[in-house]
């Protein structure tokens, strides 16, 4: 470990000594969230054993007395908080910290254990996810029911979409292992329906596809009626946005097919891609003006995002690959046009199941009133579940004074539904470089999420004239030699010697409606105004708004 890995971890638990010390004699458990936040998450990241150390020592200390609310706080949320790929290591480093989580958890299993398990099994940690679910389904303390936790979690395997890219034959082995322990008969059809699609799925017969209706023979009520539900959405969406198929096949095809070597797997995921779509994206970015380096980065993710399916779907590992997004740059850049863009590329690819975009800010997610905050980001969250959720000025919602604001609570209700919904949710945060750098600073999990970065540098003089004409040429204006050459000659000096309250593109709008306005007072005074003169910018019309030479 670097040494100044090991300097911070020290740090954080000299931090944390300081916090039990305070804590010694107290009954209350309201700073729990700040040692999970600001401790237990980053030592995850630099020291795991040092984590693990903390973490079984607030369960050891306060599980006796502890609420539902505190245990939960300390599980839950430090399940939540903690990548996947950390929470196994640390699980492994510390028997004690796995008894707690799974076979001493007064609240049931932790609330997002079924997507640790689904991460464990589609990366091959099949031996360890069943140890784990073993030791969950040997809890029965406090009101853990433990046939509710194992439906959950393999109705969550067998029917995620996250689960269609990247699960192989060990996995569906795995569901099919435990699924005899579900006691509910219809919850065994509903993972039963799942697997059969999901089965398809793998082995390439029917990628992201619908139940086909010609199997319902094979089972007995109450699978039939859901099959039949299923089989009339079927066909009433003979094709979904996202691929899916309604073909029928026989009962004998569907055998063969199942029996089918799994080697045409990448062939699926492969034809999966419509390249029509990504390439008619691609073409909507590079035409844009400028960003020769958001253009480069959009790029490098597109065939970062293209190859890692092409290697999960022929069951190489593939690291993990966060998709949400940092804009940072000035306004009248670009960000909105490239995060759009961005939506059409990850449906294109499959990734997204819509592709949609949803624009918000502050306003659209942060209430006045207490308890309000939340409900109204989830339900702007879920009118972009399956697209990009694209923030705006997201900085204003962790003011630098806001200790009580109400923008914290998006913020944590935001990195819950990031959580819940990841397989098939993109958020993009944008504003200014050094705001955007304060935000993600104030929340370890915003840090965890969002670590990649596009940079949008402010428009040269050239970049600038050539929106310009831009808006011209949209609008069908021409401008003679001289007129241009004055406009072109401010927009250099402009972009060399603006204030930071330069709206780069929006300048450049606000500029050319105040000199076709000159213009139009201009041509008004015709009686009877010639069609040339309706569409030509002359230097009379720049008077006011850029400064122009006499001949």
């Amino acid at each position: 470990m670097k040494k100044d890995e090991h300097s911070i971890a020290k740090e954080l638990y000299d931090s944390y000594l300081v916090l039990r010390d305070a804590m010694a004699d107290s009954d209350t458990f309201s700073d729990f969230y700040d040692i999970v936040d600001n401790i237990i998450v980053p030592l995850c990241g630099y020291d795991i054993s040092i984590a693990t150390k903390v973490w079984v020592e607030l369960l050891e200390r306060y599980y006796p007395k502890a609420s539902k609310v505190s245990y939960g706080t300390l599980t839950n949320h430090a399940v939540d908080a903690i990548p996947w790929y950390q929470l196994r290591d640390a699980l492994k480093e510390s028997p004690e910290l796995k008894e707690y989580l799974f076979a001493k958890n007064p609240d049931g299993n932790p609330l997002y254990l079924q997507y640790f398990i689904r991460d464990l099994v589609t990366h091959g940690e099949i031996d360890f996810a069943d140890e784990l679910l073993t030791l969950q389904m040997q809890n029965h303390s406090g009101d853990h029911d433990p046939d509710k936790t194992l439906y959950e979690t393999l109705h969550t395997l067998a029917s995620s979409g996250h689960s269609r890219w990247l699960i192989k034959l060990p996995g569906i082995e795995f569901i099919e292992k435990w699924l005899p322990k579900v006691q509910s008969t219809r919850d065994q059809a509903a993972i039963k329906i799942a697997l059969i699609s999901l089965r398809n799925c793998v082995l390439g017969n029917e990628p992201r596809g619908a139940m086909p209706a010609s199997i319902m023979g094979e089972f007995e009520e109450p699978i039939q009626e859901i099959l039949k539900e299923r089989a009339r959405q079927a066909q009433a969406q003979p094709q979904e946005a996202d691929g899916v198929s309604t073909e029928e096949h026989t009962p004998q095809e569907n055998d063969s097919k199942a029996n089918a070597e799994p080697t045409e797997e990448p062939v699926a995921m492969e034809n999966s891609i419509d390249e029509t779509a990504l390439n008619e994206a691609l073409q909507e970015l590079n035409a844009m003006i400028g960003l020769v380096s958001v253009k480069d980065d959009v790029e490098r993710m597109t065939n970062l995002a293209r190859v890692s399916l092409i290697r999960k779907s022929r069951g190489i590992k593939t690291p993990d690959i966060s998709l949400h997004l940092v804009f940072a740059g000035n306004p009248g850049t670009g960000k909105t046009t490239v995060a759009r863009i961005i939506g059409k590329i990850y449906h294109a690819l499959g990734i997204l199941t819509k592709g949609h975009f949803v624009e918000v800010d502050r306003a659209d997610l942060v209430a006045e009133y207490v308890g309000q905050t939340a409900p109204k980001t989830k339900k702007v969250i879920e009118s972009a579940l399956g697209g990009v959720l694209f923030i705006d000025e997201a900085y204003s919602l962790a003011p630098d004074d806001g200790f009580r604001d109400f923008g914290k609570e998006a913020i944590e209700t935001l990195l819950k539904e990031m959580e819940d919904n990841r397989e098939d949710f993109v958020v993009i945060v944008a504003g200014y470089n050094d705001l955007m750098s304060h935000f993600i600073d104030s929340n370890p999990g915003l840090k965890s999420r969002f670590n990649k970065y596009i940079y949008f540098s402010d428009y040269a003089g050239d970049e600038l004239h050539e929106i310009f004409h831009k808006f011209l040429k949209e609008n069908e204006f021409d401008i003679t030699q001289a007129a241009d050459a004055a406009v072109k000659n401010y927009l250099s000096v402009l972009a060399d010697n603006h204030d930071a309250n330069f709206g780069n593109a929006r300048d450049i709008r606000n500029l050319f409606e105040r000199i076709i306005s000159n213009q139009a007072n201009r041509v008004v005074r015709y009686k009877n105004i010639p069609s040339d003169e309706l569409q030509q910018i002359v230097p009379e019309d720049l008077v006011g708004v850029i400064p122009v030479r006499e001949n």
